[in-house]
């Protein structure tokens, strides 16, 4: 493949270096400034090269918009450009049909997923901590999918477009907390694969029923949303290992935690409306952390003795 010489300055020293670049990929381990002028880091000097696959830049300067990745846009695969401070849209992104993982947390993006909806390949989507609006609709084209990580954004909707993408075999992964989500789990309710739910922050309201058969669930984050009903729905989820369902409008018995899951290490219940009496099942003794605080419930701590974790 053609090498390409990009003039850059190595931030760990200041100095003017040449980085030889294998155009299809570029993969740096050492944190370069791509701009010879030492003032403004962007992706402009990019723009020439036409067959990368890979851009891997995470945690460096860069600043700008994405407009330097035009050039390679269609033969992307992999773009890690996190922690960085890029802003503008991903419509540049648009012509990359061959795009499988975008990680881009913790940049200043901005505008909807939209222009990214016909990429069918995608498998991971990392984009936490931008100011992404719109709603889900692009997510689902999105059949491979196994990671969704759009938290801290301000993306608004419904989970309805996850319906179709959580049935299929891959989705593992789903963390949308802090945004202007709202409506009801149901969308989820063929997630059977799903292993981490993270939805915090929302205005999601309705029951933990669509929760039902996620039987590979072992991280449940779903604390200060409008849910009710009980915790029944968790019963058969035995691989639970971090619930957090504070400051909700949950209610019932609160010890179905305490049987249905073995390995379980915090409980995070704080805020709600669960009644009865915290001894009449014993806890695992993995417990680490147990936080029922402003609930309607009886018992003696007692039953928490010999727990040498808690």
């Amino acid at each position: 493949e053609a090498q390409v010489v990009i003039k850059t300055v190595d931030l760990t020293t200041g100095d003017e270096v040449d980085m030889n670049v294998v155009e299809g990929r570029i993969w740096n381990d050492v944190p370069f400034q791509l701009s010879p002028d030492k003032k403004r880091l962007t992706l402009a000097p990019l723009r020439s090269l036409s067959r990368m696959r890979v851009v891997y830049l995470a945690d460096n300067r860069l600043e700008g918009s994405l407009e330097g990745l035009s050039g390679s846009a269609p033969t992307l695969q992999q773009v890690y450009l996190s922690d960085n401070g890029l802003n503008g849209t991903l419509d540049i992104l648009a012509s990359s049909a061959e795009l499988f993982l975008l990680y881009a947390s913790r940049n200043r993006f901005e505008g909807t997923l939209d222009a990214l909806g016909p990429l069918t390949r995608l498998v991971y989507v990392i984009l936490e901590e931008n100011a992404l609006t719109g709603d889900l609709r692009a997510v689902s084209n999105w059949t491979r999918l196994a990671s969704l990580v759009l938290a801290a954004n301000q993306i608004q909707g419904t989970l309805s477009p996850l319906r179709d993408v959580a049935s299929y075999y891959g989705l593992e992964d789903l963390y949308l907390g802090d945004n202007e989500l709202e409506g009801t789990l149901e969308p989820l309710r063929n997630a059977t694969r799903l292993m981490w739910i993270s939805l915090p922050r929302n205005r999601l309201s309705g029951t933990l029923a669509p929760l039902s058969a996620s039987s590979q669930l072992t991280l449940l984050h779903l604390e200060e949303n409008r849910l009710s009903g009980d915790l029944g729905a968790l019963r058969r989820l035995e691989r639970l290992v971090d619930v957090h369902v504070f400051q909700n409008q949950l209610r019932g018995d609160v010890s179905i935690l305490s049987s249905c899951c073995p390995e379980l290490k915090q409980v995070y219940a704080g805020d709600n409306g669960f009644e009865g009496e915290l001894g009449s099942t014993p806890w695992p003794a993995t417990l680490t952390h147990l936080y029922l605080e402003n609930n309607l419930l009886s018992g003696d701590v007692a039953v928490f003795q010999g727990m040498t974790r808690a």
